[in-house]
């Protein structure tokens, strides 16, 4: 459930994923917002599959599902975390923060607002890189 609130996900070849709270013996729901960012991640077809039935998914199923980004050797987890987290610091954070602003409209809204939003973000932020004079215009 916590990797669900992460943006990027590496697991390890041994990895495996499922939902304690989804025992039929429990008879209550995952919290955590589970059941809302389940089937925005893989679908409704398997998030009911792991929720209704209580489903393990190996480290594989969940890459072929779109539950993790990346599967690695169990050894390499800690070095290819570190090196995306390098990564995304050598990104300008405003953009980082604007492209994920987006994404996440995309989520809720069709893509003709999607897109209305996106080219908003996208005049805001130029018209500041061209004042930071970080962009420039040729004519």
């Amino acid at each position: 459930e916590l990797a669900m609130l992460c943006d990027l996900r590496i697991a390890s070849e041994l990895a495996f994923f499922n939902l304690p709270e989804a025992k039929p013996e429990l008879g209550i729901i995952p919290a955590l917002g589970t059941t809302q960012r389940l089937p925005r991640l893989i679908g409704h077809a398997r998030a009911k599959e792991m929720l209704f039935l209580g489903k393990m998914v190996r480290a594989k199923t969940a890459l072929e599902w779109g539950l993790v980004n990346k599967v690695v050797p169990h050894k390499e987890v800690l070095s290819q975390a570190i090196e995306m987290a390098k990564l995304l610091l050598e990104r300008e954070t405003g953009g980082l923060i604007e492209m994920k602003k987006c994404v996440n409209f995309a989520v809720e809204n069709d893509i003709t607002k999607g897109l209305e939003y996106e080219v908003g973000t996208f005049a805001k932020m130029i018209r500041s890189k061209l004042a930071e004079n970080k962009v420039t215009v040729e004519t």
